[in-house]
């Protein structure tokens, strides 16, 4: 985890949407593929996921990778 000491105004905090991706990460490996299928199409949607994969901490776009990377492998089966 990071420690992060500012706060984007108006945004998540980028310590929380770390929590939250890192969080996500954990909740996908436990999904059935039905469920994982779910989450992906109606929640981490591709296009949530771009702009993510954009945001200015390094961090937020490693996590991004991370949860992309745990679905992928189901994708591809």
């Amino acid at each position: 985890m990071v420690v992060c000491s500012f706060y984007v105004s108006g945004c998540m905090d980028v310590c929380h949407m770390l929590d939250l991706l890192d969080l996500l990460c954990e909740l996908v490996t436990q999904l059935s593929t039905g469920d994982r299928d779910k989450l992906f199409k109606h929640v981490l949607r591709p296009d949530v996921l771009i702009v993510l994969a954009n945001h200015a901490a390094v961090e937020v776009r490693i996590a991004v990778v991370r949860v992309s990377n745990v679905h992928l492998p189901w994708c591809l089966c």
